[in-house]
């Protein structure tokens, strides 16, 4: 699953590198404080530095600086705030991903909800099955290396799928080449197209996302498409699983 800890770190770093950023902008602001008092729908400015107020109503550019002054102050506290206690907490977590192969191999990553729908009878690709010589951890046979490497990772995620399951569209059969189970019980297709240099299947799979797009499936929501430029890495597939999958 995903790794908290991990997380932790990377959400830590982020707000490290935004207190730095906007502690640096916050010193280069030379201007005093701003005081706000509304009357009605009107708001109304006044410059104090020291103890001289000047109104600066009337003033946009003098106004936005010192609006801008009070967010930065507002917001490095919160970030001092919460850098305090991610550090803290970081230092308390233990990682999350257990590597254990056999846990990986007898499926224990799954609830007993997402296994039995993984494993029950569902009507899936007929054609060619000669061609399935990949197998994932947990024994699924596939067509392609790009392919195994997507369903590894998803395994190894404790995410449930569902490899070339049927899909029925205008009386038609489609066979996207996963069916993924979200944590809030929704399925998202995902196609990954591997030969997009040969033209009759390039032309093929364009059509089959024209038809998938004109029954309901959205990308970056229920509809997943990846080609292989987007899966390079390891990396770049757990990312893409991370997005989609992790809540």
């Amino acid at each position: 699953m995903y790794d908290t800890k991990e997380f932790l770190e990377k959400l830590l770093h982020n707000e490290k590198k935004e207190f730095i950023a906007l502690s640096k902008e916050l010193k280069n602001i030379r201007a005093g404080r701003i005081k706000i008092r509304r009357k009605g729908e009107k708001y109304y400015f006044t410059e104090c530095i020291g103890k001289s107020e000047k109104g600066i109503t009337n003033d946009s550019s003098k106004v936005e600086i010192l609006l801008r002054k009070r967010y930065l102050e507002k917001r490095i506290k919160i970030l001092e705030h919460n850098i305090s206690i991610m550090e803290k907490a970081s230092r308390t977590l233990y990682a999350s991903k257990i590597e254990d192969d056999i846990f990986m191999a007898h499926g224990a990553r799954y609830s007993h909800e997402q296994w039995r729908w993984m494993k029950e009878p569902f009507n899936n690709n007929p054609l060619f099955r000669e061609n399935l010589v990949y197998k994932s951890f947990l024994g699924t046979a596939v067509r392609s290396k790009s392919e195994l490497n997507i369903i590894n990772s998803l395994e190894r995620n404790g995410i449930p799928y569902r490899y070339e399951q049927e899909l029925i569209i205008d009386g038609h059969k489609y066979y996207p080449d996963l069916t993924i189970q979200k944590w809030d019980f929704r399925e998202v297709i995902w196609e990954h197209f591997g030969l997009m240099r040969d033209e009759a299947y390039a032309e093929k799979s364009s059509n089959k996302l024209q038809i998938f797009e004109a029954a309901g499936f959205r990308r970056h929501d229920n509809l997943i498409v990846t080609y292989e430029d987007d899966i390079r890495s390891q990396k770049d597939i757990d990312e893409i699983i991370k997005r989609f999958f992790m809540p």
